[in-house]
C-alpha cells in the first residue's frame, strides 16, 4: 500500500528529515517486491526530487524461517537502485528503511 504523507511529517529519529511517502510491503511476496519498489521510487522521484520515503518491510517475524522482505529490499536498494537514491538507512523500529531520493 502506498500512502503519501500529506502533512509532510518529520521522521521522529531525525527531525530534519521530511518524509514524503510510505510504501508498506507487508503481505507482499518476495517476487512482487522489485516491481512495487521500482514503481514507487520512480513515481516519488518525479514528484518530490530529494525527498525521503519510508519503505516498510516488517521485521520478518511472520515469515517461516528467516526474514525475506527486508534482506531483499536492502539488496535492491544497495545494488539495483543505488543510482537513483542518495542514501538509505534502517529506520529506528528495525522494520523498514528511510530512503533519500536523488
Amino acid at each position: 500500500m502506498i500512502r503519501p504523507n500529506r502533512k509532510r511529517e518529520s521522521c521522529p529519529q531525525a527531525p530534519a528529515i521530511r518524509l514524503v511517502a510510505t510504501l508498506d510491503l507487508h503481505g507482499f511476496r518476495a517476487s512482487d517486491v522489485s516491481p512495487a519498489l521500482e514503481t514507487f521510487l520512480t513515481s516519488w522521484r518525479l514528484r518530490d526530487e530529494g525527498g525521503v520515503v519510508h519503505i516498510i518491510t516488517g521485521k520478518g517475524k511472520g515469515s517461516p524461517g528467516r526474514p525475506v522482505l527486508q534482506p531483499r529490499v536492502r539488496r535492491l536498494l544497495s545494488e539495483d537502485y543505488d543510482e537513483r537514491i542518495d542514501w538509505f538507512e534502517q529506520d529506528d523500529s528495525g522494520g523498514g528503511f528511510l530512503v533519500k531520493l536523488k
